[in-house]
């Protein structure tokens, strides 16, 4: 058995058999073991270490650097109680029988046809070769950069194999994953179209061409080739053949028919019925949608009649269905999501579970689905709609179309034309107002001007009318409290959030913003804890939660976790950017905070250090600490 683990996909990481840490602090130490564990049988001369890692030097001192380096890595190694790194004459290597590398097993299971090789050669790659590490020395970054490449190409080739080889919500995720290795790569958004084809979800097929039109568009300036550009009118095509009607002006109504009880005993129908009646409740919450109620919906109980029957009956236009098996101590609950005009599955899953308790499990698994299925109507109902102009759209439309805009730091500024031209039809609904201060007071921030307290009137009254109009809605309350935030005033903020999540837990975007809200107060923790819950619980997590969760871990000291939430980021903001440098410059990452430093300038030329901090911290001792970093990173004051 090998003493010790080597991993070097996804960063720098070195552990014991018992599975404890071990330091490799120098970075040409990390280097050296990068070049030992690539190199054909883990063996490399002296001459062409110290060449490759030392190449800027001459010869006689790029030796004696390699001799350092070989008696530091001694004593690194020197709790593995073995001889790891072996010496011998003017060789040096890893012994494979003292250590096992990941990358070696990675190039091993990319060559497999199988699913369970590929699958393992997946599993493997956690990200890019020695990710985080740089060195000045031109001959190594070469190196390293054709390695990179080398292994990100196996990786794409492993997920494409993959891909074809599975089905279901597998090679959905495994499309989404070889998205996330390439953005950019046409053919990874192509494997992902089909891929949420292949399970009947137009709407979110449609929804990841949009998505990769606008990366294209703002990344290269250039639309989608010609294979991606036929995919969508075959989209279009099916959704206008399935459809027969034009798009919906009203707010989608959602039935929740009767979950049926496949344990084969008629005694246990009160767990089904219970469950169906917890879904339909929670539903409820999400002021956008009209939920059918519980006495229409359960008329349906035991009876056989096909969808479209259903749905005329009850004026539906997505129905819910699911089933419950009890089974021991153990309970299946499945359950799918049905855009009745079209007649696709847009959304199935199922959830097994122990009846540890059984009120706690019903309450579980009910939030779980009503949450996805809100999510899901969403993107459905924007799909059907986005190409529409902005002129024939009614309030309700223009709604959708802003809410699409609104996810997103680059894509947020463009809903504001949609919600005024909302407001003008329609004067007096409250989503729309709640929408257009959220999108003001985020204007405000983006604009990186903290003088311009009128803006953030402006948000706060379009807020406040939100309320008036909705006093009972969880949106509104959100919407007064996101400008208030900005304006100071933490403790109003901060009780118009707990009202909001009172009034629905399963909202997410409520209690992202009460987390960023609770650590601007010195909640900490307990602000890290609502960015962790809306992650866990939201599948379709916005591309903010991310960077909001990554400011609160920078505060609390967690930097490298920072690092990591800011790479989830589709799109950056300008802070976003600024805030990561002072994570790498807090990590003594000093390259990677002077590129971050310059995309952040790129981002927003002319930006000052008082313009990034707008953020409200009640502790000084916060802003002093951020403010003295990036003036050390040369972003100048203001």
């Amino acid at each position: 058995m090998s003493l010790a683990r080597l991993d070097l996909l996804g960063g720098f990481r070195l552990t014991s058999r018992e599975g404890t840490r071990l330091e490799v602090p120098a970075r040409k130490n990390r280097a050296l073991l990068g070049v030992l564990a690539l190199a054909p049988n883990h063996e490399a001369t002296r001459q062409k270490l110290a060449g490759l890692l030392w190449g800027d030097r001459g010869e006689e001192q790029a030796r004696n650097s390699l001799r350092q380096a070989l008696a530091s890595m001694r004593r690194d190694f020197a709790d593995l109680d073995a001889d790891t790194l072996v010496l011998i004459g003017d060789r040096v290597a890893l012994s494979p029988r003292r250590i096992s590398v990941d990358v070696t097993e990675f190039i091993a299971a990319s060559a497999s046809r199988d699913a369970a090789g590929l699958r393992q050669a997946a599993d493997l790659y956690a990200g890019p070769f020695l990710d985080g590490l740089s060195s000045t020395d031109d001959v190594f970054e070469d190196w390293l950069r054709d390695v990179r490449a080398d292994l990100l190409a196996r990786a794409i080739r492993v997920l494409e194999s993959l891909s074809a080889s599975v089905s279901g919500s597998e090679r959905v995720a495994v499309a989404e994953r070889l998205v996330g290795l390439e953005p950019l790569r046409e053919q990874s958004h192509i494997a992902l179209v089909l891929a949420h084809v292949s399970m009947g979800q137009t709407a979110l097929a449609i929804k990841q061409y949009e998505a990769c039109k606008l990366l294209l568009k703002r990344e290269l300036n250039v639309d989608p080739g010609d294979q991606l550009q036929q995919l969508r009118r075959v989209l279009d095509e099916t959704s206008v053949t399935r459809s027969g009607k034009g798009p919906s002006s009203h707010s989608p109504v959602i039935a929740v028919l009767p979950f049926e009880n496949m344990s084969g005993d008629s005694d246990q129908d009160y767990f089904s019925d219970g469950i169906t009646e917890d879904i339909i409740t929670e539903l409820g919450r999400f002021g956008e949608l009209h939920v059918i109620a519980r006495n229409s919906s359960f008329t349906f109980k035991g009876r056989v009649a096909d969808t479209s029957t259903v749905a005329k009956q009850l004026s539906a236009d997505y129905l819910v269905q699911g089933s419950v098996r009890r089974a021991g101590n153990r309970v299946r609950i499945s359950s799918q999501l049905i855009d009745v005009r079209s007649g696709n599955q847009i959304w199935a899953d199922r959830f097994d579970r122990e009846l540890v308790d059984i009120f706690d499990l019903q309450d579980e698994i009910a939030r779980s689905v009503a949450t996805i299925v809100a999510g899901t109507i969403r993107i459905s109902s924007v799909g059907k709609i986005r190409r529409v102009p902005i002129t024939q759209l009614d309030a309700y439309e223009l709604y959708l179309q802003a809410r699409v805009r609104f996810v997103r730091y680059d894509t947020i500024l463009e809903a504001e034309p949609y919600l005024v031209r909302a407001i003008e039809l329609d004067p007096n609904v409250a989503s729309i107002h709640a929408m257009m201060a959220i999108v003001l007071s985020t204007r405000w921030l983006l604009e990186a001007n903290p003088h311009n307290r009128e803006l953030l009137e402006t948000a706060l009254a379009h807020g406040r009318r939100a309320l008036k109009l909705g006093p009972q809605q969880a949106w509104c309350h959100k919407a007064v409290a996101h400008p208030l935030m900005f304006l100071g005033q933490l403790d109003e903020a901060l009780a118009h959030l707990e009202q909001g999540v009172s009034l629905n837990p399963n909202d997410v975007w409520i209690r992202a913003i009460r987390g960023l809200c609770r650590s601007y107060i010195g909640q900490h923790a307990e602000g890290l804890s609502d960015l962790d819950a809306c992650v866990a619980r939201d599948p379709l997590t916005y591309d903010w939660f991310w960077d909001v969760r990554g400011q609160i871990l920078l505060v609390l000291g967690r930097h490298s976790e920072a690092i990591k939430s800011y790479r989830n980021l589709n799109s950056y903001s300008f802070w976003s950017y600024a805030f990561l440098a002072v994570c790498h410059l807090r990590e003594g990452d000093v390259a990677l905070a002077a590129d971050a430093v310059r995309q952040c300038l790129a981002a927003k030329p002319g930006l000052t250090v008082s313009a990034i901090l707008s953020d409200p911290y009640r502790d000084p001792k916060i802003l002093e600490g951020l403010r003295n970093d990036l003036l050390a990173l040369g972003i100048p004051d203001g």
